[in-house]
């Protein structure tokens, strides 16, 4: 008995212990500041509707009903309550104790008699664990970052589902808007046909100018289909995020279809790359998985060391027996298999924090690419812009000479394919930029705490959930 005493003592004195390593943030070698970013300023945004600054009252009520809505955030939302109820089965006492009670009512019939024999008899058996190196410890903290990750999880989800929506919608009112523009440009070649035809039964022009008129029109009619094409497929888009029928949802966008592209409003300020670390849902999950591998990590490590444990049963059957007594389980056969565990483990948490330094540069990576996204659509705008000006005077005076005979319909036509060529090309460039502000904000982790509550309107003053404090690795206790 005094051997096991002085190994039980030996094991107590260890108790306060815990193995494993504990986790601390990794150094990143990031820059100050982004090498696109003019004026880089320091915010954080997770509560922020960005998408209101494209100024499209459509998408804003369309981004409402889908983050209520949404099948993959509610997924998300699932693998949440799933984190927390093992939470909940690791965060406390209970988890280092169990028991079970077992009542049986054995009956034996006696032969040729019918008569039975039995007793009843209760069993309640008992256990606990002492938690001598730190193991429950270590599985609390895995099962609380692990709850941690799954709520990052569904903010890049959010934010994955916000970008796409928006993407539709900015794809959907593209077509629009070039829509708008062939049938300005069918309007206005079918005048300059009209004209063509007076000034032929003038004998100022030809056949074959009216045949090259005829030709230009028919050319520009026949880009109407593909573009009506796109608009039914933006629509579609739109209706699966929405999981709702696509006639409706074409129906709203028809319904302001007046609306002009949306453009941002503002300029946005990303801060500086180290903000990522703070501001990226994706970052903050990949950085909580990799502490829940450091946790694991000690969970597999005190498999390797004795366990102390706490063993009792009651015995009703009509003798009332009581036991009561330690057991100390010293992990003696199988150790090599432990070790292997405990090895998987650490490779484990290198491999998640590959992933977590990966996420941090695809991070930065994402801000620039938007940036320079952004940029190159704002000078093309610029440039288009002024292009259209001059095309417009060229349009202008070629029909003035064509009236008195000094220009032929060739230089009007030309001049009105160049003018619809310019337009298309700034139409594009406005939903270039708007998808890079799109991007820009979700790769700045814009929205991703934004909550939409039952049946709220779509107005700025939504409220919205407190943001999760991503700094603080919780150690349940």
């Amino acid at each position: 008995m005094k051997p096991f005493l002085l190994l039980c003592s030996v094991s107590m004195l260890a108790a306060c212990s815990v193995v494993g390593p504990d986790f601390q943030r990794k150094p990143t070698s990031l820059t100050s500041s982004y090498a696109f970013a003019p004026t880089p300023a320091q915010q954080a945004a997770a509560q922020e509707h960005w998408w209101r600054i494209l100024d499209d009252p459509a998408l804003d009520a369309l981004m409402h009903e889908g983050l209520r809505s949404n099948l993959d955030i509610r997924t998300a939302q699932a693998r949440i309550a799933e984190s927390a109820a093992l939470l909940r089965a690791e965060g406390g006492r209970d988890a280092q104790a169990s028991g079970t009670l077992a009542i049986e009512v054995p009956r034996v019939v006696l032969d040729g008699s019918g008569n039975t024999i039995g007793a009843e008899r209760a069993t309640l058996n008992g256990n606990f664990v002492f938690d001598l190196f730190g193991q429950a410890l270590r599985r609390r903290q895995q099962a609380t970052r692990a709850l941690n990750a799954a709520t990052f999880e569904a903010e890049s989800t959010r934010l994955a589902y916000q970008a796409d929506l928006a993407g539709a919608v900015i794809d959907a009112r593209f077509f629009q808007a070039a829509i708008r523009s062939t049938d300005l440009r069918i309007r206005t070649r079918t005048q300059i046909l009209a004209l063509t035809r007076q000034l032929l039964e003038r004998g100022q022009l030809t056949r074959q100018d009216i045949v090259r008129a005829e030709a230009d029109l028919a050319s520009t009619q026949a880009d109407l289909p593909s573009l009506r094409s796109g608009l039914h497929l933006s629509a579609l888009r739109v209706a699966t995020l929405l999981d709702a029928p696509v006639g409706p949802i074409l129906a709203r966008l028809k319904a302001t279809e007046g609306t002009r592209q949306p453009v941002p409003s503002q300029s946005q300020d990303v801060g500086v790359p180290a903000d990522l670390l703070r501001n990226r849902p994706d970052v903050l999950a990949a950085e909580y998985r990799l502490s829940a591998a450091f946790a694991a990590i000690g969970v597999a490590e005190a498999d390797l060391y004795p366990a102390l444990s706490l063993n009792g049963s009651i015995l009703l059957d009509g003798s009332e027996q009581f036991i009561l007594g330690p057991r100390l389980s010293v992990p003696i056969l199988g150790r090599g298999r432990l070790l292997a565990r405990r090895d998987a483990t650490m490779a484990q948490a290198d491999q998640a924090e590959l992933a977590w330094r990966a996420t941090i540069r695809g991070a930065v990576s994402d801000v620039e690419r938007a940036l320079v996204s952004m940029e190159t659509a704002r000078a093309e705008i610029a440039a288009f812009g002024r292009a259209r000006d001059r095309f417009d005077e060229l349009l202008r005076i070629s029909r003035e000479t064509l009236e008195i005979g000094a220009s032929t319909v060739l230089e009007i036509l030309d001049a009105e394919q160049d003018i619809r060529q310019v337009d298309l090309n700034l139409i594009q460039a406005r939903r270039d930029l708007a998808l890079a502000a799109a991007q820009l904000a979700v790769a700045t982790g814009r929205g991703h705490g934004v909550r939409i509550a039952p049946g709220a309107d779509p107005r700025p003053g939504d409220p919205v959930a407190a943001p999760i404090a991503p700094d603080v690795f919780v150690a349940a206790k």
